[in-house]
């Protein structure tokens, strides 16, 4: 299961195929609703991938064919908004911040990417729950805080 997990998370060829088919099927439908702001609807963005970079190392250079893979997913997509992506965006790509603490992420941001807008994308009011452990809750103050 861990080589499975591995092989779908680089470069592993029929699993991106089917990510492309389910992508050209869920984009037209999208787009036929008109849900792109470029459309006129109410969607700004697109995040292509999440957190990529707490796991690329271990990838190698079948890592970087598989950034370079989801980044031309966009031509797929053909929606007219901006794509992103949180943590390890390719340079054609926004990065988001994507942290508990945004404000503390802010300079590492600016520094590795000093033309793009401070994005945050997960706010978490809570985290999530595992059985047996006590219930997770952010304090509101602290959100605001953060």
């Amino acid at each position: 299961l861990k080589l499975i997990f591995f092989l779908c998370l680089c470069v592993f060829v029929c699993c991106m195929g089917q990510v492309e088919g389910w992508l050209d099927v869920l984009s037209e439908m999208l787009r036929s609703a008109s849900v792109f702001a470029s459309q006129g609807g109410p969607v700004i963005l697109v995040q292509l991938e999440n957190e990529y970079s707490m796991v690329s190392d271990q990838y190698g250079d079948d890592g970087i064919k598989y950034l370079k893979w989801v980044e031309s997913l966009r031509n797929r997509i053909n929606c007219g908004i901006p794509y992103f992506m949180c943590y390890g965006a390719t340079a054609d790509l926004l990065e988001t911040i994507n942290a508990f603490y945004a404000h503390q992420e802010i300079p590492r941001h600016r520094a590795s990417r000093p033309n793009e807008p401070l994005v945050w994308t997960e706010a978490w009011s809570g985290w999530d729950d595992t059985w047996c452990s006590p219930h997770h809750k952010r304090d509101p103050t602290d959100l605001a805080y953060a």
